[in-house]
């Protein structure tokens, strides 16, 4: 079906186009898409539509879109306030290819409505309850990374389920993030209590050190990143100041609770030392496996997608293995496996036929430096300088886990192209 257009647009019906437009790029957002491409949907789908002067703009905290008559300046505009962002794939992927039905002129301007609206009120296809198993999967799969055995895995599972069931009640009520990155922070010295309890010669470091990195793959660096390599610096820097109130949250409540159990009689043996990664390849590959399947899970990944996890995260810890054995510093095997991440997801995303983005982001969580930061803040906390350097040491990785997964992504779109290479649009 190919849909008219109307001409001359009335009022009414340039209304209705930049509603549709402002409203599919807030669903695109508030689904962790980024600042490019939030803007470039909202500029297609009024294209697709015969508008043209338009000026489309994603700031922090709000969405706005103007068209203007160049033959009497007169100005239709829409502005609305973004949502609270919660990964929420499925719906991202729904937006997608609504998106690309609709440059693809192959629906009408009032069923595109409905369906966006259909979206925006759709459950995920897996309930809550299970997404966060999802994330206690999370949890348990990075102690196994990190030289874990049964018992923490099994401790860390409870205890990422719990911090996110915590998390999630404390969302709905509009407890601030910071708040809320506390309280989830308080959890691993608890459960680090349980593990000592039960074996004393288990690690309990890697209860803790597992609970920082599943908050941190829910507020990951990679959109604030992406966002200022594409020149949208206000909102990129907003949303890594995000990521900074988070990981300060996260470390408020660790030393918290660690000196809260301290004053109770109850210390826990947190060491900076102890939590090195020691498993052999193929455990850690599996491992690293489960943790990215684990994050599908949670932020409710379309189930066609899961073999797509496997491959882009195979390929980048592959990568990781082999340029750690090679005697490469961690920042540059942390930014030569994104990019394998980033062009793999690229390649096969058409196959999936999922965006890129949450195959990407799945591929890097395993790598998520949470051991470095957790030993940065631990020395800080002893008032070792060294943990200054460890602080920005992890901050590099992450910077270069963002900056390397985006940049083979944008690699495969310039050899293969940008019609062939996987867009959101193309869905």
């Amino acid at each position: 079906m190919r849909f008219s257009r109307s001409a001359p647009d009335t009022s009414a019906r340039i209304r209705a186009i930049l509603d549709l437009a402002i409203r599919l790029a807030m669903v695109m957002w508030g689904s962790g898409s980024g600042a490019q491409e939030t803007t470039e949907a909202m500029s297609a789908v009024t294209r697709a539509y015969g508008l043209r002067n338009i000026d489309a703009d994603v700031s922090p905290g709000s969405v706005a879109l103007t068209w203007t008559n160049t033959s009497t300046d007169e100005s239709i505009s829409r502005r609305h306030n973004l949502p609270a962002r919660r990964l929420d794939y499925t719906r991202l992927t729904a937006a997608a290819a609504l998106h690309g039905r609709i440059v693809g002129r192959r629906v009408e301007l009032e069923e595109a409505a409905k369906q966006l609206s259909r979206i925006r009120v759709a459950r995920p296809p897996v309930p809550a309850a299970v997404r966060r198993i999802g994330w206690a999967v999370l949890g348990g799969g990075a102690t196994v990374l990190l030289g874990g055995g049964p018992l923490v895995a099994g401790v860390a599972f409870l205890a990422a389920l719990l911090i996110d069931t915590l998390l999630a009640t404390l969302q709905r009520r509009r407890v601030p993030l910071m708040f809320c990155t506390f309280i989830g922070g308080t959890i691993g010295p608890l459960a680090a209590v349980l593990v000592g309890i039960i074996d004393p010669e288990a690690s309990a470091t890697l209860v803790v050190v597992s609970t920082v990195i599943v908050m941190l793959a829910g507020v990951t660096v990679l959109g604030g990143v992406q966002d200022i390599l594409t020149a949208y610096y206000i909102t990129g820097l907003a949303r890594l100041m995000e990521a900074v109130i988070a990981t300060t949250g996260i470390a408020a409540g660790v030393i918290a609770s660690s000196l809260l159990l301290e004053v109770l009689g109850a210390p826990v043996a947190i060491s900076v030392t102890e939590a090195r990664p020691e498993q052999t390849p193929l455990v850690a590959l599996i491992a690293a496996i489960v943790m990215a399947l684990g994050f599908a899970l949670g932020t409710a990944t379309p189930w066609r997608a899961f073999w797509g996890v496997v491959v882009v995260t195979a390929a980048g810890e592959g990568i990781a293995v082999i340029c750690a054995r090679a005697g490469l510093d961690a920042v540059w095997t942390a930014a030569l496996a994104a990019i394998a991440v980033g062009a793999g997801a690229s390649l096969i995303t058409r196959a999936t036929r999922t965006p890129a983005l949450p195959l990407m982001v799945a591929g890097i969580v395993p790598m998520l430096p949470g051991l470095v930061l957790f030993n940065g803040l631990m020395q800080l906390t002893a008032s070792s300088v060294a943990g200054l350097f460890d602080t920005f040491a992890a901050a590099a990785i992450a910077a270069a886990l963002a900056s390397g997964s985006i940049c083979g992504h944008y690699l495969v779109r310039m050899l293969v192209g940008r019609r062939r290479a996987v867009r959101l649009s193309k869905f």
